[in-house]
């Protein structure tokens, strides 16, 4: 009788886990161009700053010829 009932529980667990892996999942949403951040995606707004900022330093040595930054 246990042999049964433990056979039963484990075909409800693999047939619950299986029809979960066949549902279907909806479709990501399409890429979207560059956008504008919003002002209240401060964690992207900080990095692409900071992207900025490095560029403007990088830019700036190229034009003095500051190799090492001195």
């Amino acid at each position: 009788m246990r042999v049964f009932i433990c056979l039963l529980i484990g075909l409800a667990v693999v047939g619950g886990f299986l029809a979960h892996r066949q549902r279907n999942e909806p479709a990501p949403a399409p890429i979207v161009a560059k956008q504008e951040n919003s002002p209240h995606n401060w964690m992207k707004n900080s990095l692409d700053r900071a992207t900025d900022v490095k560029k403007q330093v990088a830019q700036q040595r190229k034009e003095s010829g500051d190799v090492y930054g001195r």
